[in-house]
């Protein structure tokens, strides 16, 4: 806990209770199912090396399908089941939804500074478009447009995240639950029929 309360206030996450106890609850539940995820790979390989080894693997794989690197939309059909497997799409959902929730943070996408004060005769770009220094440069001196931070993030059809959703923080900690219950039961499994002991 001391930990998650150094970083959810040192980075200056959000300022609100929802999104501090989501942020909380789903690091924990990752937290505990990373630690099943290891205690079945070190019953379920011969030593501690091959668990390290396919562990890392497991865990790339999960950061590759979990719809940061590669969104939803853009992965092909015979990937897309990864992506609902993925432990870390479920929680990197959770988290990043419940923190820009409402933002309405003004960001340049995908650079600039935003204009302000522009010529009385260009109000229609005032506070919609973006250039270098923050002045109107002209209609083609552009760098970008305006957006929330919910909508650049998650909350729009060209967002980063596309595909994640707010309203989906309450299944996917679901999912996780199911995720690590799955895993201790194939951890018992596990321990009961494999031994590497040798006589």
């Amino acid at each position: 806990l001391v930990g998650v309360n150094i970083v959810y206030w040192g980075v200056g996450f959000q300022d609100s209770d929802t999104a501090y106890f989501y942020y909380t609850i789903t690091f924990f539940i990752y937290l505990y199912f990373m630690t099943a995820l290891g205690m079945f790979l070190a019953i379920l390989l011969p030593d501690a090396l091959s668990a390290q080894l396919v562990a890392t693997v497991v865990i790339q794989i999960f950061q590759l399908f979990a719809g940061v690197i590669v969104p939803l939309d853009k992965l092909p059909y015979y990937y897309k089941p990864m992506y609902w497997v993925s432990a870390q799409h479920y929680a990197g959902e959770a988290i990043i939804t419940t923190q820009f929730h409402h933002d309405n943070t003004r960001i340049c996408n995908p650079s600039g500074v935003v204009i302000d004060n522009p010529p009385w005769w260009a109000f229609a770009v005032k506070g919609k478009f973006c250039s270098e220094d923050g002045r109107f440069n002209g209609f083609k001196k552009f760098t970008g447009i305006v957006e929330t931070a919910e909508e650049f993030i998650y909350n729009s059809d060209t967002a980063f995240l596309h595909g994640y959703k707010f309203e989906n923080k309450d299944f996917d900690l679901f999912v996780l639950l199911c995720l690590c219950l799955v895993l201790r039961l194939f951890t018992g499994v596990a321990a009961m029929f494999i031994n590497y002991n040798k006589r």
